[in-house]
């Protein structure tokens, strides 16, 4: 028998669709949005201090050290501090506080990055399934969990 058996050439055409990969995301990044970058404020070693937005810069507070976990997800944790970021209190509610904290490998510290079509990315607590964000684009304004709005406050260029 023929290679193809009784298929036409027609038959045996492969039709190929490139999808989007992202690759992955390990090391050090910078997540950003509209020249905000998220930030440990002051240059914080404190646990428990809350993340914020603040105008873009080069300093190690803005920096994060994003690891891939085994189930996808990421660890993202402050360059500076050593400190990851985490929901607080484990809390699955909308509005709770993100905040740095000694790395625990729970799931309030592990992140699902999910690439948007403009290039962007949401960040989603796995322990919540709710997204990183921030209600306003004033320095010093804290990061929170949300629900999914698809406003441009939960969309992040990370780098």
């Amino acid at each position: 028998t023929a290679v193809g058996g009784t298929r036409s050439a027609a038959e045996q055409t492969l039709s190929l669709t490139p999808v989007a990969s992202t690759g992955a995301l390990d090391g050090i990044r910078t997540i950003s949005s509209g020249g905000k970058s998220i930030d440990n404020p002051n240059h914080s070693t404190t646990a428990g201090t809350q993340l914020v937005i603040w105008t873009s810069n080069t300093g190690a507070n803005q920096k994060w050290q994003f690891t891939r976990q085994a189930d996808g997800s990421y660890e993202v944790k402050n360059v500076e501090s050593g400190m990851c970021a985490d929901v607080d209190g484990g809390s699955v509610a909308a509005g709770a506080k993100i905040i740095q904290w000694t790395c625990s490998g729970g799931t309030n510290q592990r992140w699902t990055a999910a690439a948007q079509s403009d290039g962007t990315y949401t960040l989603t607590s796995v322990k919540s399934g709710l997204l990183l964000t921030a209600t306003a684009s004033t320095n010093g304004t804290g990061l929170t969990q949300q629900a999914v709005s698809a406003s441009a406050v939960q969309k992040w260029q990370i780098q």
